[in-house]
């Protein structure tokens, strides 16, 4: 039985048997790379009340994509691994303060491990490496996220026939990290396009 048919029974995958002498070659993997030549940019869109809103990344040229999804199965599952680069990123949002996120590269590993039966516990590890980077971090940002997950989140509980345990684990490794956050006198922010009079507290 392949991956993908594995996908659409819930039935438990078989582990792919060693290859024996005489039997035809059989690829081991699927492999899929993405790399810009250009700046490119890439929104992240989600809706509150209707209204549609974005995280819009900005990203330099030599950004690169890499994604390997096994067709082999062996006895514990198997992995699905990401692995990407982005260049030269700037993060933006809907909000009326727009600034987010300004890095010279960005690093993202995900390692995602599927089990042999379908309903097994699963672990999904995201690793994000960012260097020279500003943060610019207000309370709005706090509900934006927020508005994020629950739109791009089940609305409804699982149904227990087709309920898999999972486990995200998240790592964040910065080098070089800015913090910027304002300190406006009564919590007001100039959202100006130009010359704007915000007190900022930098660390």
């Amino acid at each position: 039985m392949s991956i993908l048919e594995s996908f659409s029974d819930y039935a438990t995958m078989t582990q792919t048997p060693e290859a024996t002498a005489g039997e035809k070659r059989v690829p081991s993997m699927f492999r899929v790379r993405l790399s810009t030549q250009h700046v490119s940019t890439l929104d992240v869109l989600f809706s509150k009340a209707k209204e549609t809103k974005a995280v819009h990344f900005d990203i330099g040229q030599g950004t690169n994509f890499e994604v390997k999804i096994p067709w082999m199965i062996s006895e514990s599952g198997y992995q699905t691994k990401i692995n990407g680069t982005l260049m030269m990123i700037e993060a933006t949002t809907s909000l009326p303060f727009r600034e987010l996120l300004r890095s010279e590269t960005l690093q993202i590993n995900i390692e995602m491990n599927y089990p042999i039966k379908w309903n097994a516990y699963q672990e999904w590890i995201f690793t994000f490496t960012a260097s020279k980077t500003t943060l610019h971090s207000i309370y709005a940002h706090k509900w934006y996220f927020q508005d994020l997950i629950d739109d791009w989140s089940a609305k409804g509980p699982p149904d227990l026939l087709y309920f898999v345990p999972y486990t995200w684990k998240f790592q964040f490794l910065c080098k070089k990290l800015e913090l910027v956050t304002l300190a406006n006198e009564f919590n007001w922010v100039d959202t100006s396009s130009t010359n704007q009079e915000n007190s900022q507290i930098g660390n």
